[in-house]
């Protein structure tokens, strides 16, 4: 019950380090000035104020020892036998082995049949020499601008497709069959 008392306390008076004294306030005597023109009255007697009261004392604060659990007792720890020192070694000179060459990475595309790869580049072959043979035939001939990037554009997919064979045979076959296509048209267009 104390206790909750002594808590009680301290909560009403905040924290009892922070907090400073407050100064007493200093008194101001009072000077009454005579007027002039009135005869001077009987003089009166100041009555000088009472100081003022010590602070009141800060609470004081008991606490009673809180139980602790008793602390285990240390384990003795038996002492690491010393390791025999050794004088340091130089460090050796390790040198790797040489690496083998890195092995070429993975082909990512279509796997196609022997038949298949046959085909594709059969397709190729005959779609560029059509292509190749149109161009040919337009060699000394006026053409419109429009007709000139028509045979701008046979040369670009004729030689993508030739870069294409490389590595990519479906993509080459088709590159190759839209230059004969455009060729078809260019040589239609002329007539």
């Amino acid at each position: 019950m104390r206790f909750a008392f002594v808590l009680f306390a301290l909560s009403l008076s905040g924290c009892m380090f922070s907090k400073k004294p407050a100064p007493a306030p200093t008194p101001v005597p009072v000077v009454a000035k005579p007027p002039a023109a009135e005869p001077p009255s009987p003089p009166v007697a100041t009555v000088p104020e009472p100081p003022p009261a010590p602070p009141a004392p800060e609470p004081t604060v008991i606490t009673t020892p809180a139980t602790t659990p008793a602390k285990p007792k240390p384990v003795a720890r038996k002492p690491k036998p010393a390791k025999p020192v050794q004088p340091p070694v130089a460090p050796s000179v390790h040198v790797p082995a040489p690496a083998p060459p890195p092995s070429p990475a993975p082909k990512l595309g279509e796997l196609l049949t022997p038949a298949e790869q046959a085909e594709m580049n059969r397709t190729v072959d005959q779609s560029t020499a059509a292509a190749r043979v149109t161009l040919s035939r337009l060699q000394g001939r006026k053409l419109t601008a429009e007709q000139a990037d028509a045979a701008d554009r046979i040369r670009t997919f004729t030689s993508q497709a030739e870069q294409a064979r490389k590595t990519d045979l479906r993509t080459a076959a088709q590159l190759a069959r839209r230059a004969a296509v455009l060729a078809r048209d260019l040589e239609a267009n002329l007539k």
